[in-house]
């Protein structure tokens, strides 16, 4: 079995429909056979980003010591086009990718410019029904939000600022970004920038983020068209205004060798997958930016959409992802502060080390995880209530996840 800390993936594969590439799928590390990783839909992805974002699933799970293996996906094409497009597009990758599908090696969620209906198309297209649909409580991205907000609260009492007396900038103002707005705001925090694909918005006032978001659901990225009391700005811009909390939650190296130096913020929480080159995040650590490692910040989607999946009702796994998020983070700053060392090299130590122990597992760690994964399978078949699969899942979580 992968581990994920090999050089090479254990499966890239381009995926292709005669002589048309339709995208691409990396497999970097297998548990018990199968790798989980988000799918997205963009018009300029390419093999080396999926291969990047594969590798930081499989420290993702790692780091919280769910046992999956990471993957991604990508396919080629328009997230805004219509409907019935993106819908082709994900009907003939999945039947692209059927084998991978049918056998569960990879097992795919919703990401960059996909959702749920992408998600059905694919399975459609690879001759396999959907699983139920469980749409209540929240969707993954907002989970990932409150795990960045989750994040900034502790980075900021590391480096002694209240959180509700910063300024904070969100690259992107999708399903994520939108989430982290709307807990800053509750919390007092002051959003000063957002952006989209087509453009950024600054106010050093604050935004009015409630105002945004009821706009965002009529005009989507259009947004900063229709958002008048703020000034426009270029999206790159956004990257170096002077905040105390930078918050990347759009695309895939947004923050590189070449704009780093103009980077002007304490701390940078991420809510994307590997929006920071590791080369830049150096860069920030040495000037004493404190930047925490993105498969760490963004982790909520895959805790809190796995806990949901499980029968977990919204709030106990809220308060779970809560106390169990601060508490690790916490100890990854600390521990890192004093050993002086960039906070990603030891969330990676901490990762390889969960990831070890889950390829190797005692007897015990392997009769529940069976237990575990098949009330999972009887309550998705609707063979077992959600508060007994719930309860029983949750008891899961707080004897695994240390």
């Amino acid at each position: 079995m992968a581990t994920g800390t090999n050089d090479s993936p254990e499966m890239t594969r381009t995926v292709t429909d005669g002589d048309q590439v339709l995208g691409y799928v990396v497999i970097d590390s297998t548990i018990d056979g199968r790798a989980v990783g988000g799918l997205r839909m963009m018009p300029d992805i390419n093999e080396a980003e999926i291969r990047e974002l594969a590798r930081t699933m499989t420290l993702k799970y790692g780091f919280l010591g769910l046992r999956n293996g990471g993957a991604k996906a990508g396919m080629i094409g328009d997230p805004d086009s219509p409907v019935e497009e993106r819908r082709r597009i994900a009907a003939a990758f999945g039947k692209a990718i059927a084998p991978l599908l049918r056998d569960r090696i990879y097992i795919p969620a919703t990401d960059m410019g996909t959702g749920p209906e992408e998600l059905r198309y694919l399975r459609k297209g690879a001759g396999l029904t959907s699983p139920r649909s469980r749409r209540s409580g929240p969707s993954t991205g907002e989970y990932t939000g409150l795990t960045v907000w989750i994040a900034a609260q502790a980075a900021a009492r590391h480096r002694g600022l209240n959180l509700a007396n910063a300024s904070v900038a969100i690259e992107g103002f999708g399903n994520v970004g939108q989430a982290l707005a709307q807990l800053l705001l509750a919390g007092g925090t002051k959003v000063v920038a957002i952006s989209t694909l087509h453009g950024a918005l600054y106010n050093p006032t604050g935004l009015d983020i409630s105002k945004l978001t009821e706009l965002s659901e009529t005009y989507g990225n259009r947004v900063i068209d229709h958002y008048r009391n703020a000034e426009r700005l270029d999206p790159e811009m956004l990257l170096e205004l002077s905040v105390d909390v930078l918050c990347p939650c759009a695309g895939h190296n947004s923050i590189h060798r070449h704009n780093v130096a103009k980077v002007d913020a304490q701390i940078l929480a991420p809510g994307a997958n590997v929006p920071i080159t590791v080369e830049a995040e150096r860069s920030l650590f040495a000037r004493g930016v404190l930047c925490l490692p993105d498969f760490v910040s963004n982790s909520g989607g895959v805790l809190g959409g796995t806990m949901k999946y499980s029968g977990i009702n919204t709030t106990d796994a809220q308060n779970f992802i809560r106390d169990y998020l601060d508490r690790r983070i916490c100890s990854l700053l600390t521990t890192a502060a004093e050993q002086r060392a960039l906070p990603r090299d030891i969330a990676e130590e901490i990762a390889r080390h969960n990831i070890r122990e889950m390829t190797l597992p005692g007897m015990g760690s392997k009769i529940q995880s069976r237990i575990y994964k098949t009330l999972v399978g009887q309550y998705q078949h609707g063979r077992i209530p959600k508060k007994l699969a719930g309860a029983v899942s949750m008891e899961y979580f707080r004897k695994n996840l240390k």
